[in-house]
This record gives C-alpha cells, sequence and structure tokens, in this order.
C-alpha cells in the first residue's frame, strides 16, 4: 500500500491494466449488483440540482421510485442511487442492448465511484483508501488492458485528476513509473 497525501491506495492499482470496453460487457456495471452506485452527500445535492435535466430521460419506474422515495438509500451508513426492481440503476437507460448513464449521456458528471471503477473509494475522518474491485463483469475490461497494455491509472486519468487534483495525479503517475513488484518501489 502507499501513501499520497492522505490517500491510501493499493498496490494492485499500480500493478493492473484495465481499459473498460463497453461493446462487450454491455453496460452490466448499470445493471448488476446488490446496491445502485456509491455516493457521497456533494454528489447527492448535485443530483438533486440537476433533478429537472434527467427527469425526462428516466423511465417511468424510474420516476416513480424517485417521487416516493428520493434518489438514493441508505446501507450500512453509505449512501448508493437507488435501483429499480429489475436491478439497473434508476439513472441507467438502454441504448442497443446496452445499459448508459443518463448523466454521461447528458454530459453530466457521473457519480465519482462510477467514473472511478473499478477502483472503490472509501472515506473516513482521516483517509481516503482507494482499492481495486475485480468483479467478473469487467473481465472484458482487464483482458482489455491488458492486450492494449493500458494502465488502470491512464483509463482512469481523467477522473483521477478531476477529484484529486494534477499534482496528486503526478505523484500517482510517477509511483507508477517507477514500481517494482518485487522490490514495490525503484529509484531511477
Amino acid at each position: 500500500m502507499f501513501a499520497i497525501d492522505k490517500v491510501l491506495i493499493s498496490d494492485d492499482i499500480l500493478t493492473t491494466f484495465f481499459c473498460c470496453n463497453i461493446n462487450k460487457c454491455r453496460g452490466m456495471c448499470c445493471k448488476e449488483g446488490d446496491l445502485g452506485a456509491p455516493i457521497y452527500m456533494d454528489e447527492i445535492k448535485i443530483i438533486q440540482k440537476n433533478y429537472n435535466l434527467v427527469k425526462e430521460y428516466l423511465t417511468r419506474d424510474a420516476q416513480s421510485i424517485i417521487q416516493q422515495y428520493g434518489i438514493y438509500e441508505i446501507y450500512q451508513n453509505e449512501y448508493y442511487t437507488r435501483l429499480l426492481p429489475s436491478g439497473n440503476c434508476i439513472f441507467s437507460t438502454i441504448k442497443n442492448e446496452t445499459y448508459l448513464c443518463i448523466f454521461e449521456l447528458l454530459n453530466l458528471k457521473k457519480p465519482i465511484s462510477c467514473r472511478l471503477y473499478p477502483i472503490r473509494m472509501s472515506i473516513t475522518k482521516d483517509y481516503t483508501f482507494l482499492n481495486l474491485h475485480k468483479w467478473e463483469i469487467c473481465k472484458s475490461g482487464y483482458e482489455n488492458g491488458n492486450i492494449n497494455k493500458i494502465p488502470l491509472i491512464t483509463f482512469l486519468k481523467a477522473s483521477l485528476i478531476d477529484y484529486f487534483g494534477s499534482e496528486w495525479y503526478d505523484k500517482l503517475s510517477f509511483l507508477f513509473y517507477n514500481y517494482d513488484t518485487k522490490n514495490k518501489i525503484r529509484v531511477s
């Protein structure tokens, strides 16, 4: 594990190659799972503020669930987007047999947990933890990243910079390019 400022990063984030292959996975991350996407209170406020922009693109079921229960649920003191009875995120839509995020289609930011996937972020009072989440439905993304030699941190560069800043990303990039799996860090 490595630390950059108050962010603790698991080793496998520096050794993983990944590039989402939506043509193969069909956006199943918007469909599968026991809970919706993890979201944070500041994101909830932004979604609520932009709700009228996305409302017309939501299914009737999604609109009804939001009207009745709101956009999020709480599980073990953490916030998640709600799911439809079919299991997909209330903010997803289906186009050409592929699940897509309505926020992304409208050029709005998806929740950071979606933008950073397959990295999962946990925030405590003192630290932010970044861990790699391996999920069978993303197998094609790992295969694509390995075949094309696309490091996970390169694939997620824009989202990592957006959330943590370019100076932080430069430190992460330095770790990546100086990482040695046997000795952990190699100094050039």
